[in-house]
C-alpha cells in the first residue's frame, strides 16, 4: 500500500512547476539594482503591469520608466505597497528591506519571490530558454542557480530556432482540428497524436522546411481522420 504521507523534513519541499500568464496583471518589484532589472526584463516580456519602488534605480530601469514600461515610485518601500498586486518581488539586496517586503506580501497572501537575501521565497524563477512558442525552464529549487543556467545553455545548443516554428505549426493544427471535429473529441485527439508521432515533420521544421513539415503533419492527420471533405470547416 502506497504511503502518501510526507514525514521526511530533512529534504527540501518539492516544487510544483507552473507557467503563469501575466499579461496586464499587476506585479510589484521592490529594488532598483541589476537584480531588479533582470526581474523587470522578464516580467516585461510577459506583458505584466510593473510597479517599481526604490529610492534610486540603475540606468536600464530609468530608461524603462521613461518609456512607460514600468511605473517607478522614487521612495522607500511601505507595507501598503503590496496591496492590489498579484506577485511581489523583493530585490533590494538589503536583508532588512527584503524581509519587510516578505512579511507584507505574506500578510496579504500574495506570492513572493525574494532574490539572494536569505529570505524564503514562495516561488523560484527557473533558468529560461525560449524558441518561439517553446519555453524550457530548469530549476534546482534554489540549491544551485548557476547550474540551472549552465544546463539551460547546454540544452539550448541542441534546440534550433526551427523547434519554435514546429511548435507554432502544432498550435495551428490544434486550432484546425478543433474547428474540424468540434464534437468528436476522441478522433481529434487521435489525429493530433498521429501528427506528434510524425518525426519527419519535426525534422523538416528544424531544418527550416516549414512547407514540408506542414505537409507531413497534414498527411499524418489524414491517415487517422481521412481526407478533409469540401463541406468541412478548414
Amino acid at each position: 500500500m502506497s504511503d502518501f504521507s510526507s514525514d521526511d523534513y530533512s529534504m527540501p519541499d518539492p516544487l510544483y512547476p507552473v507557467a503563469l500568464r501575466l499579461r496586464d496583471r499587476p506585479v510589484l518589484v521592490v529594488g532598483g539594482g541589476p537584480v531588479a532589472a533582470r526581474k523587470v526584463r522578464r516580467l516585461h516580456a510577459c506583458g505584466a503591469r510593473i510597479s517599481l519602488i526604490a529610492p534610486e534605480i540603475v540606468g536600464e530601469l530609468l530608461q524603462m520608466a521613461e518609456a512607460g514600461i514600468l511605473r517607478w515610485q522614487q521612495r522607500p518601500f511601505e507595507t501598503s505597497d503590496v496591496q492590489g498586486q498579484d506577485l511581489v518581488f523583493a530585490a533590494t539586496g538589503v536583508a532588512v528591506v527584503d524581509e519587510a517586503v516578505a512579511r507584507a506580501a505574506r500578510a496579504a497572501r500574495i506570492w513572493l519571490n525574494a532574490a539572494d537575501s536569505g529570505v524564503d521565497s514562495d516561488l523560484d524563477l527557473p533558468a529560461l530558454l525560449r524558441r518561439g512558442d517553446l519555453t524550457v525552464t530548469v530549476s534546482t529549487g534554489g540549491a544551485a542557480p548557476g547550474f540551472s543556467a549552465t544546463l539551460t545553455a547546454e540544452l539550448g545548443g541542441h534546440l534550433s530556432d526551427g523547434v519554435g516554428d514546429y511548435v507554432a505549426l502544432l498550435r495551428d493544427l490544434r486550432v484546425r482540428l478543433r474547428a474540424r471535429f468540434p464534437i468528436d473529441v476522441s478522433l481529434r485527439q487521435r489525429a493530433f497524436a498521429a501528427a506528434l508521432a510524425c518525426v519527419e515533420a519535426r525534422w523538416a521544421a528544424e531544418d527550416g522546411r516549414l512547407e514540408v513539415a506542414l505537409e507531413r503533419l497534414n498527411q499524418a492527420v489524414e491517415e487517422v481522420a481521412g481526407p478533409q471533405g469540401p463541406g468541412e470547416d478548414s
